[in-house]
C-alpha cells in the first residue's frame, strides 16, 4: 500500500519547512552578529576611542620634552596625561587582541605613573620656594626636584617609545585610513 499525501500536507509541510528556516537562520544571524560581527565592530570602536586619547597625551609628552630641551630645569607643574577613555572602558579593554593588550595595559600604567609623579611637584615646588635660602631644608628640597624632575623626563621618554609603538598597531585595529601628519 503507497503512502499518500492527504491534500494540502504539501503546504503545510512548506509552511513548516519555512517556519523551521526563518527560525533557525535567525538564530544563525544572531549568533553570527553576536559573536563575530558585534565584538569586531567593539573593539574598533574600543580602539578608536583609544588612539584619540593616546594622540591627546602624545602631543603632551613631545612638548613636554621638547620644552625640557630649551630649557633644562623645567619643570612641568600641570602636567596631566589623559586616562578617562582607558578607565571608562576598562572592562572592554580585554577584547584587544592579545598581542597587543598588554602593550596598552603598560601604556596606560605609564600614563597613571606619570601623573601621580607631577602630582607631587608642585606641593615640592611650594615647600622648595619657602625654605629659606642656603638651608639644609632648600638644599634637600631641591635635590628633591631634581631627582623627581628626572624621573618624570625619563618617564615621559619611555612613554614616548610606548606611544610609537602602540598607536600605529591601535590605528589599523581602528580601520582608520593612516596616521595623519604631525602638526608643526
Amino acid at each position: 500500500m503507497a503512502l499518500q499525501d492527504p491534500a494540502g500536507a504539501g503546504g503545510l509541510l512548506q509552511l513548516l519547512a519555512g517556519a523551521m528556516l526563518g527560525l533557525f537562520g535567525g538564530v544563525g544571524t544572531t549568533a553570527l552578529w553576536e559573536g563575530w560581527v558585534r565584538p569586531a565592530r567593539d573593539r574598533r570602536n574600543l580602539a578608536r576611542l583609544l588612539v584619540a586619547e593616546i594622540r591627546m597625551n602624545r602631543r603632551e609628552v613631545e612638548w613636554m620634552i621638547a620644552r625640557r630641551g630649551e630649557e633644562p630645569d623645567f619643570l612641568p607643574v600641570n602636567l596631566s596625561l589623559a586616562t578617562a577613555v582607558f578607565d571608562a572602558r576598562s572592562q572592554d579593554v580585554g577584547a584587544l587582541p592579545e598581542e597587543l593588550l598588554p602593550e596598552v595595559a603598560e601604556l596606560y600604567a605609564r600614563f597613571h605613573n606619570l601623573n601621580e609623579v607631577a602630582a607631587t611637584l608642585p606641593v615640592l615646588l611650594e615647600r622648595y620656594e619657602q625654605a629659606p635660602d642656603g638651608s639644609d631644608r632648600k638644599t634637600y628640597l631641591e635635590a628633591q626636584l631634581h631627582g623627581r624632575g628626572g624621573a618624570l623626563f625619563g618617564g615621559l621618554e619611555r612613554c614616548e617609545g610606548a606611544i610609537g609603538s602602540v598607536l600605529p598597531r591601535l590605528v589599523r585595529l581602528a580601520r582608520f585610513r593612516s596616521e595623519p601628519p604631525p602638526r608643526d
